[in-house]
């Protein structure tokens, strides 16, 4: 299913999932507070390629590679972020066995970026090896009054 992509005056939606524009999603649907930030990953693990990033402000890496002729005005080095632990993560067993989201098996899929209230929620069905349906929800937030 292809997704697409709906904007209102605060909201950004994302009906249906498209494993070929994931890593662009999680970029759209990134959170931050000022302190701490990440892309908007799944936090279930799934068979997508994904871009894990979560990141704290004022670390980062100053990177001195020279930076050639071809760029007159650049700084001598350049700040690069620096990729946090990830803390954002669960792992669902039914049974005895892990489960793995699969994108073939994801339906009635939306993705919700509020940025009023800066909460991102996903919501969709998906199910697993045996045919069981599980439906997921999912949201999260980053602390604008508790930074930390």
């Amino acid at each position: 299913m292809k997704a697409e992509f709906e904007i209102d005056p605060w909201k950004v939606i994302q009906k249906g999932f498209d494993k070929n524009i994931n890593q662009t999603a999680e970029s759209i649907f990134s959170l931050g507070n000022g302190r701490l930030g990440g892309r908007g990953n799944h936090i279930i693990k799934s068979d997508v390629k994904s871009l894990m990033g979560n990141y704290i402000a004022g670390i980062y890496y100053p990177d001195k590679t020279k930076v050639g002729w071809w760029k007159n005005g650049y700084p001598e080095y350049f700040a690069k972020v620096i990729n946090s632990v990830n803390c954002l993560g669960i792992e669902i067993t039914i049974g005895n066995k892990e489960f793995l989201i699969s994108a073939d098996n994801i339906s009635e899929y939306k993705s919700t970026l509020d940025m009023k209230s800066g909460l991102l929620s996903r919501s969709f069905h998906t199910s697993n090896s045996e045919g069981q349906t599980i439906s997921i929800h999912t949201e999260r937030f980053f602390d604008m009054e508790q930074q930390n």
